[in-house]
């Protein structure tokens, strides 16, 4: 090479390396502004790969979602709230399609998962062949301008839709009285032929005096329209009475931004039907007033746990006393006494418990003597549900109480005489019994003695007296048994039927031509065993006594009616006449003249059947049979 272009090339080098270090210096100034720059950014700056991983990040972006690309690695999904995963990845799509994404708006999560609002401005950044590479944005948070534009949005919903409630007239007119907006209520009750939209512009300083002649005092009406809208001043349930008898209620609203007066809101709302349930319910309270004070039960109602609040006339007769001296007076201060100020404590346990039975007190008066009384109480309640007093009746049962001192001195006296009537029934029977013993012994004996000087008729008529002394013992036998039977001393005993009837049949005597079964399984009863076998002997023997059949049958069955067992002894004997179904029952009573009857048999079933709370009755036909049927109670 010529020493001429080796020169040349020499300086060409050098003059390169020149360019080369300013260019540098340039760069390094340039880069060194744009960190400045873009770390002292009024906004979030994020720069990230086509993955979302974040590359860049300033201090704001920093401060505001609490990452640091310097100690963590994160990725644009870790700010996604799971809602808006779809919204953000079409985003992104769009960016990298269209290399722009201008004021897009979404909700992120920071790194302590505080939820915030964001605005999104981003541009794709391509490499010397313009193929996109990464991706940079401005993240602006917006949450606090949000929610304050989300309050507006919805202040003004609340402002339309008082506007078209349907249930009242509204008008909205600004501070010069043009119309705003209204309703189609406010046309329907103003008798105004147009629709509410074409009233918005439209002066309303004189619709006063267009509409008066719908009011009874139109006048009235005009003038206070003209005092409302001159004080500025809220006003709340004004009352305008139509000619057509509708009763209004109409409020004034005025509206002030920062101090300053910016228009009016009127409403009117038809309360006819709300007067007139108010008249209805005056007339009502009226009528319960009337029915209260005029009740046999004292009310009063108490504040608190001790001030009367109200009070009835029939409680003031009671406490003798005028409702000027118990309204608004403690109880305990009008009762000084020790069983009012227990009666008080008692009533007020039972509210603080939720209790509200009745409970009775009794007391001393000067002129009455002692008085009883029967207390009901109830809590009484506000608005809130809060228990803010009660409510007590009084019932007068003085007279009750004396009836039933009365009644338990006339039991006393009547059990009394219950049981000296047993003891002279004992002392009868056996003064009785002894003399018919012995009259029956000597016959015995004189029959003996004088056997072959007494003809037959002799001898029959010394059976006949006999006969009638046996009868006699037997009568006086049943008379002790039927008074003995006692309802008060019942005592209870598993006695198995079954058992109870084979019994019987080895103590009474069956004849030959009788056929006595029970039908299925007969079930364990609680009664007395004795008073059992009563009832059942004394049925069994009549079925078989009364049967004039040369075949005679006797059924016993029992069903199961869940609380009661409904027993039967049938017999298909002589049968009774149905006007003597319930005489048969009656002490002494007797169908037939049977010699040996002593007609107690039966009251003896019945007084044993109703000592178990049971019923007996019959069904028969003559000739064919009679059924007893009788019930006793599950125990």
């Amino acid at each position: 090479m010529a020493t001429g272009e080796l020169e040349h090339l020499q300086n060409a080098l050098l003059k390169e390396r020149k360019e080369r270090r300013i260019l540098e210096r340039n760069f390094n100034k340039q880069k060194a502004e744009f960190n400045a720059v873009f770390q002292n950014l009024a906004d979030a700056y994020l720069m990230i790969d086509l993955s979302g991983n974040v590359l860049k990040m300033n201090g704001k972006a920093k401060e505001m979602l609490g990452y640091n690309i310097e100690k963590d690695d994160f990725n644009l999904m870790q700010l996604t709230l799971p809602e808006e995963f779809d919204n953000i990845s079409d985003s992104f799509k769009k960016l990298v399609q269209e290399g722009v994404l201008t004021n897009f708006r979404t909700f992120i999560k920071t790194k302590d998962t505080t939820v915030k609002y964001t605005s999104v401005n981003a541009s794709i950044i391509y490499d010397e062949n313009n193929i996109p590479i990464a991706a940079q944005g401005i993240v602006r948070d917006i949450t606090e301008s949000h929610r304050k534009e989300q309050a507006l949005v919805k202040s003004e919903k609340r402002l339309e839709t008082l506007i078209l409630d349907k249930d009242n007239a509204v008008l909205l007119e600004d501070e010069n009285r043009i119309i705003l907006s209204t309703n189609q209520k406010f046309c329907d009750l103003f008798k105004i032929p147009l629709a509410p939209e074409s009233l918005e512009g439209q002066d309303c300083s004189n619709s006063a005096e267009q509409s008066k002649h719908l009011f009874v005092d139109g006048d009235g009406f005009v003038n206070r329209i003209k005092a409302i809208s001159k004080n500025k001043k809220p006003v709340y349930g004004d009352e305008l009475i139509m000619k057509n008898g509708s009763v209004l209620e109409r409020d004034f609203i005025p509206i002030y931004i920062d101090s300053v007066y910016n228009g009016h809101l009127w409403t009117y709302r038809d309360i006819t039907l709300k007067k007139r349930y108010k008249k209805n319910i005056q007339a009502e309270k009226y009528k319960y007033e009337s029915i209260i004070n005029n009740t046999n039960l004292g009310l009063v109602e108490i504040e608190g746990f001790d001030t009367v609040k109200t009070i009835n006339k029939r409680l003031l007769k009671m406490y003798n006393r005028t409702e000027e001296e118990v309204l608004g007076k403690q109880i305990s201060d009008l009762f000084p006494n020790e069983n009012v100020n227990k009666l008080l404590n008692e009533l007020q346990t039972r509210i603080k418990e939720g209790k509200s039975e009745s409970l009775e007190f009794d007391f001393d008066t000067d002129s009455n003597g002692r008085r009883y009384w029967l207390i009901s109480v109830a809590p009484n309640y506000n608005i809130n549900g809060e228990v803010v007093g009660y409510i007590v009746g009084h019932l007068d049962i003085t007279h009750l109480k004396r009836l039933e001192y009365q009644k338990d001195q006339l039991l006393k006296k009547l059990s009394k005489s219950n049981e000296e009537l047993q003891d002279y029934a004992h002392m009868v029977s056996h003064d009785l019994k002894a003399p018919l013993r012995n009259l029956d012994t000597l016959i015995s004996w004189f029959k003996e003695d004088y056997k072959n000087k007494i003809d037959v008729n002799g001898m029959k008529t010394l059976d006949t007296i006999r006969a009638t002394v046996e009868k006699m013992e037997h009568l006086i036998r049943g008379i002790l048994v039927y008074s003995s039977l006692n309802y008060d001393k019942i005592e209870l005993y598993n006695i198995d039927a079954n058992k109870l009837v084979e019994e019987i049949s080895t103590i009474l005597h069956i004849p030959e031509n009788t056929n006595m079964h029970v039908i299925g399984k007969l079930p364990i009863v609680k009664a007395d065993k004795y008073r059992l076998l009563q009832l059942f002997q004394n049925l069994i023997h009549n079925a078989i006594a009364y049967n004039d059949k040369a075949e005679a049958v006797v059924t016993i069955s029992c069903e199961d009616l869940g609380k009661y067992w409904k027993f039967c002894i049938e017999d298909n004997g002589k049968g009774i006449e149905t006007k003597y179904l319930k005489k048969i029952f009656e002490v002494f009573q007797k169908l037939d003249n049977e010699f040996d009857s002593s007609g107690i048999g039966l009251s003896i079933v019945k007084k044993i059947v109703e000592a178990y709370e049971g019923k007996v009755y019959a069904e028969s036909e003559l000739g064919k049979g009679t059924k007893i049927f009788f019930t006793l109670k599950k125990f």
